[in-house]
């Protein structure tokens, strides 16, 4: 049987071994501070002139690539809200109480999100005859939509990781309270890769390798998720269920623990065990 100190050595060991494995994960030569390759020598002033010219051109392409037009984005009509815990919810022109929809405050909301992934539910009153909507400065199309109906905004091509912008502006009657309602809910977590969110594979090998050596020596289980910018990118599990008997000796028998396995901590079984003589 091992020793609670032993047990808690493995922990510290383990805490250490992680934080070192997190701290190199960057990729070098990325960042501002990144060396640039130095200029040849011997250059003429031919040449440098010929390189601020293709420099120039390529400019002038870049910017005309982005007055471009952009699709719009578009929208379906829905029945009802969903249930939901909104992350944030607004009504247009008059957000601010005050019905004035050339005040930014009155047309601007902002809220979490991440790229690749994004919903928002929005309902025009009747009584508005024309308004504009816009999610990180991509256009909604509006035109063929009817006052008192609620519609669903799919804006996952225009969502961009962290705080995003909702517009609502250009409406008409000016004078109209509750113009334009919006409900925007929480961003979910969907499945992803560590590669699709710039996480190396080798550094989570090593994780797991450190881990899986941890329970080798003694320590019951565990179990690793790792999300970044919404995204499930790796998930683990090592040990047994029920690692070792009540005598201290090791227990082959039980189950392996899964990422679907839930565990209940003394307290917790504690308390539940109160209201629920089955849980153990």
């Amino acid at each position: 049987m091992m020793s609670d100190g032993k047990r808690l050595y493995f922990r510290k060991l383990t805490v250490i071994l992680l934080s070192a494995v997190l701290s190199v994960t960057g990729c070098a030569g990325t960042g501002k501070n990144a060396a640039k390759p130095e200029e040849p020598s011997g250059q003429t002033a031919e040449s440098t002139e010929a390189r601020e010219g293709e420099e120039k051109t390529e400019d002038a392409v870049s910017g005309e690539k982005e007055q471009l037009p952009v699709t719009t984005l578009a929208v379906t009509e829905t029945e009802s809200l969903p249930q939901s815990d909104w992350q944030a919810s607004a009504a247009f022109p008059d957000r601010k109480d005050k019905i004035d929809d050339t005040l930014a405050m009155n047309s601007l909301l902002s809220f979490e999100g991440y790229h690749g992934q994004g919903k928002l539910y929005f309902s025009p009153s009747e009584t508005v005859s024309h308004f504009r909507m816009y999610v990180n400065n991509r256009e909604v199309e509006t035109s063929a939509l009817k006052g008192g109906r609620i519609y669903e905004l799919d804006f996952a091509d225009a969502a961009v990781n962290g705080l995003n912008t909702l517009q609502v502006s250009g409406i008409e009657p000016m004078t109209a309270k509750k113009a334009v309602q919006v409900w925007i809910p929480y961003p979910e977590i969907i499945p992803g890769s560590p590669e699709e969110e710039g996480i190396s594979e080798e550094s989570l090998s090593l994780i797991s390798d450190i881990i899986e050596t941890d329970v080798e020596s003694g320590f019951t289980a565990a179990q690793l998720a790792v999300v970044r910018n919404g995204r499930l990118v790796y998930e683990n599990s090592w040990g047994k269920t029920n690692s070792y008997l009540k005598d201290g000796k090791k227990n082959d028998s039980s189950p392996d623990v899964t990422n679907e396995t839930m565990f209940v901590t003394p307290l917790l079984q504690s308390v539940c065990g109160r209201r629920n003589p089955e849980i153990r």
